[in-house]
């Protein structure tokens, strides 16, 4: 009898592992079909996940609910930590996949000039883990592994083409899995105890799938705490939040102060009232003042206005009957 489930993904691992998670099963007792690769628009704002449909052939004596009554028989060639998991070259198309993916390793190392580098493959547990060892590791690690977990992901596309179950191609140089993974570890514990302090949510850095699993699983064990993934692959990254959060508090008024405020403070209750005295007295004056002088128009020309003199006023004389007979040229002489 046949199982069989299709799921989606960011990526074509994440697609199969909810896959596996759903069936119980692993990529030595199923097969899988790649029905979509993720896409990305030019500007990355429309993301196609991954489509893959994984099936499992389930002998009718066995019931679906317990997949580790599948394997009845341990592997002959390497015998694993734990008696349920299979070896990784108990299939004969794993030395092919694994010899593909250090073929094409090689052809990269020897382009970039690393013709010292040797590649050592050991059995896991859903795959095999390719060992580098000698001179340029550090050009092959990376910034925070991105160079390496570029490797591993391309090699393993390389590895899955051939026919055959999906297998696993994880690569390591130098020790370095281990210790990104106590590094990781010991952040996910130090940023855990802040937020259980502060009660305030913080983001990690984006990080690989692989990256954020030890994150959740490290974050899983603290009391206090719990984990989520935000965001889209490439930036896909952990927040830790509290599971009793901070009080929140209302605002503050930000130190504005009231107008009237009373006696204390520079826009007090007094002073206000000193200012509405002192507006009303100019008012006054001006109008005891200008009853005492006449108010003169205003000069339109540019000069300078000079305030006049008082005009004495008029007296009106009378001249004698006589003056007032005589001709007006009989008063200029000439010669």
């Amino acid at each position: 009898m046949n199982r069989e489930a299709i799921c989606v993904g960011k990526t074509v691992e994440e697609a199969l592992e909810r896959a596996y998670a759903e069936l119980g099963a692993n990529g030595d007792n199923s097969e899988f079909e790649i029905l979509e690769r993720p896409k990305r628009s030019l500007f990355g704002l429309k993301v196609t996940p991954a489509k893959v449909r994984v099936t499992m052939e389930v002998p009718d004596e066995v019931k679906p609910a317990e997949p580790k009554a599948v394997f009845t028989k341990p592997a002959t060639k390497s015998v694993p930590k734990r008696t349920e998991a299979p070896s990784a070259s108990a299939t004969p198309a794993t030395g092919e996949k694994v010899d593909c993916a250090i073929k094409y390793l090689n052809e990269i190392f020897h382009d970039m000039g690393l013709n010292a580098v040797e590649i050592e493959a050991t059995a896991s547990q859903d795959g095999a883990v390719l060992t580098l060892s000698g001179d340029g590791l550090g050009v092959l690690i990376g910034r925070r592994g991105e160079t390496l977990d570029a490797l591993q992901y391309l090699s393993g596309l390389v590895a899955n083409r051939l026919e055959g179950d999906y297998f696993r191609i994880t690569i390591d140089s130098g020790n370095y899995r281990e210790k990104r993974e106590k590094t990781l570890e010991q952040l996910a514990k130090k940023l855990s105890a802040q937020v259980v302090k502060t009660g305030r949510n913080l983001t990690l850095e984006p990080m690989n799938p692989y990256e954020r699993r030890i994150i959740h699983a490290t974050v899983q064990n603290i009391e206090g705490v719990t984990s989520s993934s935000i965001g889209e692959e490439p930036n896909r990254r952990v927040v830790i939040s509290s599971t009793a959060p901070r009080k929140k508090y209302p605002p503050r008024d930000g130190g504005k102060r009231p107008y009237n405020r009373g006696k204390g403070g520079n826009r007090g209750g007094k002073q206000h009232e000193f200012r509405k005295n002192t507006n009303t007295a100019p008012s006054e004056k001006k109008r005891i003042d200008d009853s005492q002088f006449e108010v003169e128009p205003l000069v339109r020309s540019g000069s300078p206005r000079v305030p006049s003199a008082p005009k004495p006023q008029a007296t009106k004389t009378v001249a004698p009957a006589e003056v007032q007979d005589k001709p007006l040229y009989s008063k200029i002489d000439i010669d």
